[in-house]
């Protein structure tokens, strides 16, 4: 199905797992694909898309499987990472791109982007993650472990605020200059 309004044109595919996914498309030029996080849709990207029609670049938006408009599954496997990764790469391939294209993944977005191009680096020419979800047991086991550890994560958890806040306030008493273009 197609429908466009504003310039904006609205699709859907069929997945090999028989459900439905949504994306939208806007402008023409090198191809650019960004994807929402969990619980989003592709209107988190509303107000960027005529920016980057605007600066020559055809964008391609998508709603994950059970967000948006897309299908909502029944069954909780289709909501594993791994199974929303596979769709998120079927429906890059059925895109047919001829040249490699930056991707922007916000949270879960930017964890299945990261994950996109670490398997086809080839393939991808830019990566930006927003906020990018990742999945613990990835960490190293080390950090794991404290986390686990009650005490330990409750005065990591205390300090830290008082950290960051020290490390902002010396680095504006430094008097840094705008960066100029």
């Amino acid at each position: 199905m197609e429908l466009k309004t504003n310039n904006i044109m609205y699709q859907s595919m069929m997945l090999s797992n028989n459900q439905k996914v949504n994306y939208v498309t806007q402008g023409e030029g090198q191809p650019i694909v960004l994807v929402h996080g969990l619980a989003a849709s592709l209107h988190d990207w509303d107000d960027l898309l005529p920016e980057l029609s605007n600066s020559g670049y055809q964008s391609f938006a998508l709603d994950l499987l059970g967000h948006g408009e897309s299908e909502k599954p029944i069954e909780h496997h289709h909501y594993t990472f791994q199974n929303l990764y596979s769709d998120f790469s079927a429906w890059i391939d059925s895109l047919q791109f001829t040249e490699p294209f930056p991707l922007i993944g916000h949270s879960l977005g930017g964890g299945l982007s990261l994950q996109y191009a670490l398997l086809n680096p080839q393939r991808v020419s830019g990566l930006v993650l927003v906020n990018p979800f990742y999945d613990i047991h990835q960490l190293p086991r080390a950090i794991r472990l404290f986390f686990r550890t009650p005490l330990l994560r409750t005065r990591f958890m205390e300090r830290t605020p008082y950290r960051l806040f020290r490390f902002f306030i010396d680095m504006t008493s430094y008097n840094f200059l705008y960066w100029a273009t």
